[in-house]
């Protein structure tokens, strides 16, 4: 299993208040526990999952929906 960085992952949740660097959560549905993430830090990771940046952008901890 490869180190993977939850910077480019269709799972990972930004922090609103610095989206770019700052510490966010990862949103899989088979994860049960609520774990904080830096989005540059490699781990492992199985259910890494590459999206876009307009997706990234899109999905900001307690952003307004359009």
């Amino acid at each position: 299993m490869p180190r993977v960085t939850c910077d480019d992952c269709k799972h990972f949740v930004r922090d609103k208040i610095n989206p770019p660097a700052g510490v966010g959560h990862c949103g899989h549905p088979q994860r049960n526990e609520f774990t904080t993430f830096y989005p540059m830090d490699r781990h492992l990771c199985r259910a890494h999952s590459t999206t876009n940046s307009a997706e990234i952008s899109s999905k900001l901890v307690g952003a307004q929906e359009a």
